[in-house]
């Protein structure tokens, strides 16, 4: 009997497991950032490009078409399409590649900030230094003695006042159990 085989076997197996759990973990985290991105006139939802290994190259997703929609479910329906279309290449990646996941839109606000920042960080393009609550809306004032405080009501999005990315982050973990209880056995 070749124990050597049957090692290799296992090994092979639960790599390939763990491989596809990594994939469907961010397959899924990439599907909940787009599903909570908000829609109105359809900018920062159909800007986010998913990539492996370098984040310069995109994995090719589909236009959408914003003509009628309801915003509830055609960001479900954007997310499920979004995931679809890039599965097949984050399943498929080596295991020690980098995902990526951006927002391409080059929409800026009147003072010249990023668009996609200010409803991530509830208003601000960065996130406060100094603060209990890693989540935003933030705004600035110098009357708690950082330049940054927690908004109460008044985030730049009604659909996403604590953001996309780091709320979506938040339950990276259960995602993850999730995706390896379905793929962590391997074959």
């Amino acid at each position: 009997m070749d124990f050597g085989e049957q090692t290799q076997k296992a090994v092979n197996n639960i790599l390939t497991g763990f491989q596809q759990t990594m994939g469907g973990t961010a397959v899924e985290l990439f599907g909940e950032v787009v599903q909570r991105t908000p829609l109105k006139v359809g900018h920062a939802i159909s800007n986010w490009k998913a990539s492996v290994g370098v984040a310069s190259s995109e994995i090719p997703t589909s236009e959408y078409n914003y003509s009628t929609y309801e915003p509830q479910t055609t960001t479900m329906a954007i997310s499920e399409r979004f995931k679809s279309e890039i599965r097949p290449t984050l399943m498929s990646a080596e295991l020690t590649a980098p995902f990526y996941l951006k927002n391409k839109g080059d929409e800026r606000t009147a003072d010249g900030r990023p668009y996609i920042m200010l409803l991530e960080n509830g208003g601000y393009n960065r996130i406060p230094e100094h603060t209990e609550d890693p989540y935003p809306p933030y705004y600035p004032s110098s009357a708690y003695g950082t330049s940054y405080t927690l908004l109460t009501g008044r985030a730049i999005s009604k659909k996403a006042p604590q953001g996309m990315v780091k709320i979506t982050l938040a339950g990276a973990l259960r995602v993850f159990k999730k995706m390896f209880g379905i793929y962590g056995r391997g074959k």
